[in-house]
């Protein structure tokens, strides 16, 4: 499997309804063993299984490829919390916990204070994706994680109704979502300034196809063993969104272990997706489009 997953917000939930952007969906299957399961499929979870179809032809920063994702027994540990929410954007970052007794062998301490182990991946049959031209078939590669070795130039048309699927394969189920098709994200520019104490506007070309797609930002300080981000979320037709000083202050705050750049790694992405709850956790079938950006800090007197 490329290297590529680190990308992702991932998120938990249980068996029940479908919390989506998108259409019809069938559930995965039942049990595993990991920590607690979250009752909501909420945004700062971690999801147990995320497979995408990407705009652009070519490699992915989340998945690797134009198509592809990964099931997993139960969601990652959780090392990080969010510490602060201010309109549509976050912030998180690490928040130590102490487990007694300590975790033993490959158990690490999660930020709820339980020791928990890293799930492993699942085979879950063919994963097809219709709608597209053309139609895309992926059996799961060693470690069980899917991807495409090509890219598709013009797989999908903004608005176009795509169906992400799982056939499923022993004690997992099929699993089945209906997404529209995002354009290609637009930026006016791809340098961006960040100031301390002051809010930061990010902006886009509005997107109106389809018209409940979402823009997510992401900027992180993942170095030197720091794990701390902002994200924000706005609807994709609003054009802009705006992060609050006090949010993208911890962030710079958080930068200052670094090697020099406070935000290290920053990119925006418009998103259609189907959130499922299932017993094993979160489940998002998607399609998205991604764009990096630069962003120099410049601290305040």
């Amino acid at each position: 499997m490329p290297p590529s997953m680190a990308r992702a917000a991932w998120s938990l939930a249980l068996l029940g309804a479908l919390a989506r952007c998108g259409g019809d969906a069938g559930g995965l299957d039942a049990g595993a063993d990991g920590p607690p399961i979250d009752p909501t499929c909420a945004r700062d979870r971690e999801p147990s299984a995320r497979f995408s179809v990407v705009a652009e032809p070519g490699a992915s920063a989340r998945i690797g490829s134009q198509v592809g994702g990964q099931l997993l027994a139960f969601p990652r540990p959780r090392l990080e919390a969010t510490l602060l929410t201010e309109g549509s954007c976050w912030f998180v970052g690490a928040r130590p916990a102490l487990c007694e007794p300590a975790c033993a062998g490959a158990q690490v301490c999660d930020v709820e204070g339980r020791c928990v182990d890293y799930p492993e991946a699942l085979p879950a049959g063919a994963f097809t994706v219709t709608g597209t031209t053309p139609p895309v078939t992926l059996t799961p590669r060693a470690g069980n994680g899917y991807y495409a070795e090509q890219g598709y130039p013009g797989l999908f048309r903004a608005d176009d109704v795509l169906t992400l699927a799982l056939a499923g394969d022993g004690p997992v189920a099929a699993l089945a979502a209906t997404v529209r098709g995002v354009p290609p994200l637009a930026l006016p520019t791809t340098a961006l300034i960040a100031r301390e104490h002051a809010p930061m506007d990010v902006a886009w070309t509005p997107i109106t196809a389809p018209a409940d797609a979402e823009v997510l930002l992401h900027f992180d300080s993942d170095h030197h063993g720091v794990r701390a981000y902002v994200e924000c979320a706005a609807p994709a037709a609003a054009g802009q969104v705006t992060i609050p000083a006090a949010i993208l202050d911890r962030l710079i705050l958080a930068g200052e272990t670094g090697i020099g750049t406070y935000i290290e790694n920053a990119w925006i992405e418009v998103h259609h997706q189907a959130r499922l709850e299932t017993p094993r956790g979160c489940a998002i079938l998607e399609s998205y489009a991604d764009q990096f950006v630069q962003v120099e800090t410049v601290r305040a007197p």
